[in-house]
């Protein structure tokens, strides 16, 4: 059996999926994205070992918004790795309380690692590297990235609980309040030889945007980077391309 991880709808943990129209909630008058200092997520919730293995019930799906103010089309790329893997075209980090926090860059929990590894449990991860395209968004186009906010919080496990020594190890939560900090990287289109022929469908959406058809020889590497800042409840979630 591979690896699930908290980005994988089996572990019923987390899914991501991708869409392009209104965003959801308040937006008429969106929370304030100001940092907050948030609650440790595992504050007196790891009492036994077998709690570091634990799974909470998640939130539901919110959005993120990858909007492009420049002058010409782009392409923000995936930034998760793995077999089966869901898409998300952007990452998460910061702390929540003092804790550090961050959002999965690969299905596999070898990589983060996983807490419950170190209690026996078998992991393994497939060999091979699932591709998802980029999202082609036009010159004031938005695309919008959905996703259910499950997050790995950073922890050390006891040697009481490894029998090898203290571990530095993830364990999966829902994202509560914080000081997060939102991350897209992309490329101009005309770098990587796209335009809007290059669209599933032949053509931008309402928003001007779209998933890319790739062509089976397509290389391209990332020439820019945008941010955005999030305290995990403002509504107005979005990582802005200048």
């Amino acid at each position: 059996m591979p690896a699930t991880s908290a980005g994988e709808s089996d572990t019923g943990t987390a899914t991501e999926t991708d869409t392009a129209g209104p965003i959801t909630g308040d937006t008429e008058n969106p929370a304030s994205c100001e940092p907050l200092a948030g609650v440790d997520p595992l504050a007196a919730a790891l009492d036994t070992c077998d709690a570091y293995a634990h799974t909470q019930a998640m939130p539901e799906q919110q959005v993120v918004v990858l909007h492009n103010n420049t002058s010409a089309p782009i392409l923000v790329f995936d930034r998760v790795s793995g077999c089966q893997h869901i898409a998300r075209r952007f990452t998460l980090s910061g702390t929540a309380g003092t804790r550090q926090i961050h959002a999965h860059t690969s299905n596999c929990e070898l990589d983060w690692p996983a807490c419950e590894m170190f209690l026996g449990v078998d992991k393994s991860c497939l060999l091979c590297q699932t591709l998802h395209p980029p999202a082609y968004i036009e010159p004031g186009g938005t695309f919008t990235q959905t996703w259910i906010p499950a997050v790995l919080a950073t922890t050390q496990m006891p040697d009481s609980c490894t029998g090898s020594g203290e571990q530095t190890c993830g364990v999966a939560v829902p994202l509560g309040p914080g000081n997060y900090v939102l991350e897209a990287i992309g490329a101009p289109a005309s770098n990587c030889g796209i335009e809007v022929a290059n669209c599933q469908g032949g053509a931008v959406d309402a928003d001007g945007s779209c998933l890319v058809e790739l062509p089976e020889d397509f290389a391209c590497e990332p020439t820019m980077t945008a941010t955005g800042q999030y305290n995990g409840t403002c509504q107005d979630a979005g990582i802005t391309f200048e």
